[in-house]
């Protein structure tokens, strides 16, 4: 059973959490350490007044073609994502109200998609394995439900080494799935 998630709906979602709890306003600048989800980061200026400040890979800024109302911070490509959120911790200490969206460390993305994971269990009984891409918090929400509530086995699609978090295998994004026997999250 494949199941396609939105992930603008989880970001539109967590930052709405952001402005209902005041925690930013329409002119609180917006820091995003950006490491996948380029395009998805990008609706953000669509739907919100705020200015967006862009820590992202050379190779990335590329993809963007319009700057309205968006600052760009490039690294260079060969260094490592842990220094792309060092650099957007840096930037924040440079403004009075700045706000970093992290989608890697998001309580409310996080939250958004342990809500998606209990209705995903609940209309989908039967199967004894759910796959997961690895995607930061909005996969969290969902890895954390699944492999705390349920008794499904908890297998994560990533390329990458992936510590702190709990779950049964991982496989390559190469490697096939079977989708007629298990769930399939997809973003």
């Amino acid at each position: 059973m494949k199941i396609n998630l939105d992930i603008n709906l989880g970001i539109n979602n967590s930052i709405n959490k952001l402005y209902e709890k005041e925690i930013i306003k329409e002119d609180t600048i917006i820091i995003i350490p950006v490491i996948d989800n380029l395009d998805s980061i990008l609706k953000i200026r669509d739907n919100y007044k705020n200015k967006l400040i862009l820590v992202l890979y050379e190779n990335l800024s590329s993809k963007i073609n319009d700057y309205n109302n968006i600052e760009l911070i490039t690294i260079p490509n060969m260094m490592n994502k842990e220094d792309i959120k060092y650099m957007a911790s840096d930037i924040k200490e440079e403004f009075s109200d700045a706000y970093i969206f992290d989608l890697y460390d998001n309580k409310y993305l996080e939250s958004y998609y342990t809500d998606i994971a209990k209705d995903i269990y609940k209309n989908n009984q039967g199967y004894n394995k759910i796959y997961i891409p690895y995607n930061g918090s909005s996969c969290l929400g969902l890895i954390k439900y699944f492999k705390i509530a349920t008794d499904l086995d908890v297998i994560l699609i990533s390329d990458n080494e992936i510590k702190n978090i709990e779950y049964d295998l991982k496989i390559s994004k190469k490697e096939e799935i079977d989708d007629e026997n298990s769930i399939v999250i997809s973003f």
